[in-house]
């Protein structure tokens, strides 16, 4: 995927440029975003409001926590517990050079849904073999399976930082109904993971995946801790029909 949005782990803050930048986040993920203030002059006080559609849902979102700051860098409070499809704004305020001066992150809650999810399928499948979860895209790939196969996938997470406490739900077509059977609310389905799933070193390998139907669009959206922060991304499966193949 080309993305259309800024670098999470690397935003900025410049004295030209209202907008910090639109990142993308899904709604199991519980992210602290740091941002760097460029120049010499260090930032004080930081604080931040969050607006969905004009109102202000800051008590909602960042429940807990603090703001904080280690010289140029403010870390804000964990932002979690969106909708998706949905667009946050979140307004930062922070002193500099003695003047209060405010910037706008803007946070989109991605659509869980297999089957919005642009497809790189049409542009040929990825390597089975070599998926890699980049920390600044948020889909890992377009896969094919199909029905009659059982396939655990390994996926290697980028840096040097390693995951932990690996979970998954799964959700076909536009179906937003969790396959997996956990976690509640959602309600269950059937079961698409047998066994558990693994970490080692950099590298998760996910529960065998199986019981596919013939020409629908999985969308397998995996949790993890990296870097601290609760993070998620998607792969797509895209079951064949071998009838039409």
């Amino acid at each position: 995927m080309t993305s259309t949005y800024t670098d999470r782990d690397n935003l900025r803050w410049k004295d030209d440029e209202a907008l910090i930048g639109i990142v993308w986040q899904y709604t199991a993920e519980r992210m602290s975003y740091k941002i760097t203030v460029e120049g010499v002059n260090a930032p004080s006080d930081p604080s931040a409001i969050v607006y969905q559609n004009g109102t202000d849902v800051t008590a909602t979102v960042m429940p807990s926590g603090s703001h904080s700051v280690n010289g140029q860098v403010i870390t804000l409070k964990r932002l979690g517990f969106l909708w998706d499809r949905t667009d946050y704004s979140v307004i930062i305020t922070a002193t500099i050079s003695g003047f209060v001066q405010n910037r706008e992150l803007i946070v989109q809650c991605l659509d869980r849904r297999a089957g919005r999810a642009g497809l790189k399928g049409e542009n040929g499948y990825n390597d089975r073999r070599t998926l890699i979860w980049k920390l600044d895209d948020p889909e890992i790939g377009v896969v094919f399976q199909f029905p009659t196969e059982t396939i655990s996938y390994q996926i290697a997470v980028e840096g040097s930082s390693p995951p932990t406490t690996i979970a998954a739900s799964a959700y076909r077509d536009d179906n937003l109904t969790n396959l997996v059977g956990a976690p509640t609310p959602e309600p269950t389905d059937i079961m698409l993971f047998t066994d558990s799933f693994s970490v080692s070193g950099q590298v998760i390998t996910l529960k065998p995946l199986f019981n596919l139907i013939a020409g629908s669009v999985y969308s397998i959206l995996i949790r993890t801790v990296i870097l601290e922060d609760i993070r998620q991304n998607k792969l797509i499966v895209m079951c064949v029909d071998p009838k039409a193949t």
